[in-house]
């Protein structure tokens, strides 16, 4: 929503591509975890808030971001229509890795993370923090995701597709990852972790996937392989992330969340909007001692 010229209603989930979960009446279902409740809406009020960016005046992020999702729109149109990324070259893989660094970090989620960071740090006033939060999720946004970039761009990316009735969900924090390799000392969920499984669902039917080829081999076929040997299908275990790792909203075409309902229902901690969120940093761990710098500086200028 414009207000002489600028965006009040800035969505951290790009409203083009949640139409994508949409259903024959155009309308798509959420589920509230942190509630334990299934609604149906449209796109234009979810995963958004007033001003989340940019307040009136120059709105250089919201702008930028707005630009970004521009580019991506018919790159994403000819994934889903080529169900796969053979066709890729230099200049659109570039714009896709920009765009998934970029909404990996622009989230509701994200936000939360820094602001219990900044909290470790002891800065005292809720409003100086949440203000805090925001420029630097900004400062993070505008100028220091380059590493991301360059990390999705080294990996091996493949289309999955759903070959069940049940279909990919995605949600307010929609770039999931998963790991099963554990590394002592270390995190295992960073974008440059050994083993690492990054997931970006593109249709209900669809989802990105970007693998370590050195791990999962040409085009994830040993990670496929392991699937066909196990219980655990593509879609349940991303599915799980989604319901694991939003903050609070997850989003489907045909409002079936009963495997969403099961691990918030039973684990009380991933209901709660404050839940503890950065015991190990899920994010690559060179990002978040630059997050830790940049809390600092934040803190320092504040005072």
């Amino acid at each position: 929503m414009s207000n002489k010229g600028n965006t009040r209603k800035q969505h951290y989930v790009p409203q083009s591509y949640l139409d994508q979960f949409k259903n024959s009446s155009d309308n798509i279902f959420c589920f509230d975890k942190t509630r334990n409740k299934k609604f149906k809406t449209g796109t234009r009020g979810i995963a958004c808030e007033n001003w989340f960016y940019d307040d009136r005046g120059p709105q250089k992020t919201e702008n930028r971001l707005a630009r970004l999702q521009d580019r991506f729109k018919p790159i994403m149109s000819e994934l889903i229509e080529k169900r796969g990324t053979k066709f890729l070259d230099d200049s659109k893989s570039q714009v896709i890795a920009e765009f998934l660094a970029n909404q990996a970090v622009r989230t509701l989620e994200r936000r939360e993370h820094i602001e219990q960071a900044l909290r470790q740090l002891n800065t005292d006033n809720e409003d100086i923090l949440e203000e805090k939060s925001r420029e630097l999720q900004k400062e993070l946004l505008d100028n220091h995701i380059d590493d991301i970039e360059t990390l999705l761009l080294q990996k091996d990316w493949f289309i999955m597709e759903s070959e069940s009735d049940a279909p990919f969900w995605t949600s307010d924090n929609p770039v999931v990852l998963f790991n099963p390799l554990q590394q002592p000392n270390k995190s295992s969920l960073g974008f440059g972790s050994k083993g690492v499984q990054v997931y970006f669902p593109l249709t209900p039917r669809l989802c990105l996937s970007i693998v370590d080829r050195s791990v999962y081999g040409v085009d994830g076929r040993s990670l496929l392989s392991e699937y066909t040997r196990s219980d655990e299908c593509p879609v349940k275990l991303h599915n799980r992330m989604q319901a694991k790792w939003c903050t609070r909203h997850i989003f489907s075409n045909d409002g079936k969340f009963a495997l969403a309902q099961s691990p918030t229902r039973d684990n009380s901690e991933l209901r709660r909007s404050d839940r503890v969120r950065i015991k190990q940093p899920h994010c690559e761990l060179d990002l978040y001692q630059r997050w830790m710098i940049y809390m600092r500086w934040w803190r320092n200028r504040w005072q």
